[in-house]
């Protein structure tokens, strides 16, 4: 009898490990598909100003599906304009992934209000390696 009931202490205790151990695999997991959300909701941006110039430096105001994404006109932004490049490039680090299968940008002097861009976008997708980037050619 001492012999069946070390066995079924023992296998008690294998199973009630066996239950933590997944526990704790689960919420690994858990985590893990978390993170994985946190990364498809978030994605790097390149913006093309093709052909043309975004207006002069400490003019420029760019706007996209009704958020306001730079505005050269005050201090401070956590955007900037390269205007160094041909064509110039605006980036956008870890920026929301666009749900619309176009985006509404906006493209102005923030001194006169005035628009040079304004209205439907489309945009690319573009994977390199594991990293995606959305592509936009204004």
């Amino acid at each position: 009898m001492s012999f069946q009931k070390n066995l079924k202490i023992a296998a008690f205790g294998t199973a009630l490990l066996t239950l933590v151990s997944c526990g704790s695999d689960h919420s690994s997991k858990s985590s893990a598909q978390e993170q994985r959300q946190d990364e498809l909701s978030q994605i790097d941006w390149k913006i093309f100003m093709q052909g043309r110039n975004f207006p002069e430096k400490g003019h420029a105001k760019i706007v996209i599906d009704g958020e306001q994404i730079l505005s050269e006109c005050l201090s401070k932004q956590k955007y900037e304009i390269d205007r160094t490049v041909d064509p110039q490039t605006v980036t956008l680090l870890n920026y929301m992934v666009p749900t619309n299968p176009e985006l509404m940008v906006t493209v102005s002097d923030c001194k006169t209000g005035i628009p040079m861009i304004d209205g439907s976008v489309p945009y690319d997708i573009v994977k390199s390696g594991a990293a995606s980037e959305v592509i936009v050619n204004l």
